[in-house]
């Protein structure tokens, strides 16, 4: 298996005649396996076992959005509005890149032991 890694979320676009089973085009599921011949997926939408092989060149690799920031600071104290005045002044001196809004969710300090405070 080159294309995929496991923990990538792919998309079943091809399944050359019903040769899956219960696994159909447009299936997501997420690749469980790394080293076999073939990705073995973990599939969204199929109860009990959803666990099956599927030929790569079947799969299309899903992109993910999703990241994690770990900052320190305490002098961005905007406000949302503020953040998003920022985010298009810069995106104006910048075209073509991608400035994103990001919301403080919680924080951690050492307090002996080390607590995480809600926001």
């Amino acid at each position: 298996m080159e294309k995929f890694k496991k923990g990538d979320r792919v998309k079943l676009i091809d399944d050359g005649d019903d040769r899956y089973g219960p696994v159909k085009v447009g299936m997501t599921g997420v690749v469980d396996e790394n080293g076999s011949v073939l990705p073995w997926v973990l599939w969204d939408s199929m109860p009990g076992d959803n666990r099956w092989a599927v030929d790569e060149d079947d799969l299309k690799l899903i992109p993910s959005n999703k990241f994690w920031i770990v900052a320190s600071t305490s002098e961005n104290n905007l406000t949302e509005q503020e953040a998003h005045n920022e985010a298009e002044r810069l995106a104006r001196e910048n075209p073509g890149k991608k400035f994103y809004l990001i919301e403080s969710k919680s924080y951690c300090a050492v307090d002996k032991p080390v607590i995480w405070h809600e926001l």
